[in-house]
């Protein structure tokens, strides 16, 4: 999955600047090059999931966020966390809830919503069937 960023060169570095234009959901990073900074923002674009996992914020689509002149991009693991931790806010059900439905501990939940956390494709295929929905993974050209 990738997310618009925005590039521009201010005083010999480059800026890059990332988010949604109506919410909590954006920050900036800085480079010394373009590369960089877009490398910085796939590092903040991480930064910016896990503080809206943790206060209780929506994390928006792409294609909610401000339009850019490159790509930052996250794992797909980290997608689908994003897209579970979504799913469990639009159906307001609560970690403990889910875990109940996986027949897992809730400290397992929470390793599912980590996004620093090396979950494997089953926890998070069993986690989005616990939500009554399935994972549709494309290869794109």
């Amino acid at each position: 999955m990738r997310y618009p960023v925005n590039v521009e060169e201010t005083h010999g570095s480059y800026v890059a600047t990332i988010g949604h234009p109506n919410n909590s959901f954006q920050g900036a990073c800085e480079g010394a090059s373009a590369a960089i900074a877009v490398a910085e923002a796939e590092n903040l674009l991480v930064a910016m999931i896990s503080a809206a996992m943790i206060h209780g914020n929506r994390i928006p689509a792409p294609e909610e966020c401000h339009t850019g002149n490159a790509w930052a991009y996250i794992t797909p693991t980290i997608a689908i966390k994003a897209g579970i931790y979504n799913a469990m806010l639009s159906d307001r059900i609560r970690k403990a809830e889910l875990a109940r439905r996986m027949n897992v501990d809730q400290k397992q939940v929470d390793r599912i919503l980590d996004p620093h956390h090396a979950s494997t494709l089953n926890q998070l295929v069993i986690a989005a069937q616990g939500l009554g929905r399935h994972i549709d993974v494309k290869l794109i050209s």
